[in-house]
């Protein structure tokens, strides 16, 4: 799965990549990650070395890797992807603790690690559903990697919202939807990802 913002933030972040790019959950990845990190054009990450891997439970397009990641054993290679893309797939996970030492093991050091996980989302199964993250909650499931690059998105294209390390820790009220209703007031949680981009350290 994944968010139209996923994308965008990955323009705005990530650098030209030399080297390979493992995409988790990529059968049903909507993102166009691969095109976007494969395809030559002038403006993108494009380069002639990347190469480009996906990796789901399930054969489907885009999967190059048919594994559980939570598995004692899988079939990817350790401390080699230059680039993980982990988007919307963690709270579809029963063991995210397990997943997360697994994709740790297969980024190389000084490799990136884009993780997109919801906030505040509708229940959906894929087949199931489990997990809810916040910022510090990814950090403490990857502590071999530094982050940075915070944000919240939102379901409407371009709707991204940027904040500091300083502010993940706060209450963000900021996030409240505020409605009158019959001169009261009430409040609610907009659909929100956390985003945020981890650059694994070295051994």
């Amino acid at each position: 799965m994944g968010s139209p913002n996923d994308l965008l933030y990955i323009k705005k972040t990530v650098g030209k990549i030399n080297g390979s790019i493992l995409e988790v959950g990529a059968r049903f990845n909507t993102t166009g990650f691969r095109k976007f990190f494969t395809d030559p054009c002038d403006n993108c990450q494009h380069n002639d070395t990347v190469e480009y891997f996906g990796t789901d439970l399930e054969e489907g397009p885009d999967v190059d890797y048919v594994c559980d990641l939570t598995a004692d054993e899988n079939p990817l290679p350790k401390n080699t992807f230059d680039l993980v893309l982990c988007c919307s797939v963690m709270e579809h996970v029963t063991k995210p603790w397990i997943m997360a030492e697994k994709i740790t093991e297969v980024v190389k050091p000084g490799g990136q690690l884009f993780i997109s996980v919801p906030w505040s989302w509708r229940y959906h199964a894929y087949p199931d559903d489990y997990f809810r993250f916040s910022h510090r909650g990814v950090e403490t499931l990857y502590p071999d990697f530094t982050w940075d690059n915070f944000a919240y998105a939102g379901e409407q294209g371009g709707d991204i919202r940027w904040v500091s390390r300083g502010e993940i820790g706060r209450d963000s009220k900021w996030t409240l939807i505020h409605i009158n209703d019959d001169g009261s007031q009430k409040k609610y949680l907009p659909y929100l990802l956390v985003m945020m981009l981890g650059t694994k350290k070295d051994a």
